[in-house]
């Protein structure tokens, strides 16, 4: 943690390049990123357990960064590298736990698939790039549970159970969109 506090104390120290002061940068409000990234930053380094709502912000604060550094210059783009370098440690270090570890890593793999339907299938109409994203998704799946399955004596209902299983954990993570409420 010690190089982690180097580092931020050092980045820390420098002044806020100017050019990211005034308004946004490719629709990116830098001040704003910077300042959450601060926050959440300084009570992770004091030892206070961050919330899976710090770390999704800091994912898609991570996400606008990465929108807003090619239109910066040099030493912007080292400050605001840097800066995503450092929220990048703090979210893998505060996601060791199940939870977040699940939910942190899940924001990841969707902001990758949309990212990569983006850029490859830009051309196709929307349906097919919500097919192409389910399949990819099913296969991420699918790879998980093979293990499992491979390894178990009766592999036919093994294979029942882990498709029970991510069946059970589909209606659980889709409730909120029907319901307009949170998982339970």
């Amino acid at each position: 943690m010690s190089s982690l506090i180097e580092r931020w104390r050092a980045l820390d120290a420098r002044p806020f390049p100017a050019e990211a002061s005034a308004g946004k940068v490719n629709g990116v409000n830098l001040r704003f990123v910077e300042s959450f990234a601060a926050g959440v930053v300084e009570r992770f380094l004091t030892g206070r357990e961050l919330e899976w709502s710090d770390l999704s912000l800091m994912l898609q604060h991570r996400a606008q960064l990465a929108r807003a550094l090619p239109a910066l210059s040099p030493d912007a783009q080292t400050y605001f590298g840097e800066l995503d370098a450092i929220m990048a440690r703090v979210i893998g270090d505060a996601a060791t736990d199940l939870y977040k570890f699940t939910n942190v890593t899940g924001v990841e793999l969707s902001q990758l698939l949309a990212r990569r339907a983006e850029e490859r299938l830009a051309s196709l109409p929307s349906h097919e790039h919500f097919q192409a994203m389910l399949g990819a998704g099913l296969i991420v799946v699918a790879n998980t549970l093979r293990g499992p399955v491979m390894a178990a004596v009766d592999q036919h209902q093994a294979a029942e159970k882990m498709v029970q299983l991510a069946a059970d954990w589909l209606r659980k993570l889709l409730e909120p969109s029907v319901s307009g409420g949170v998982a339970k």
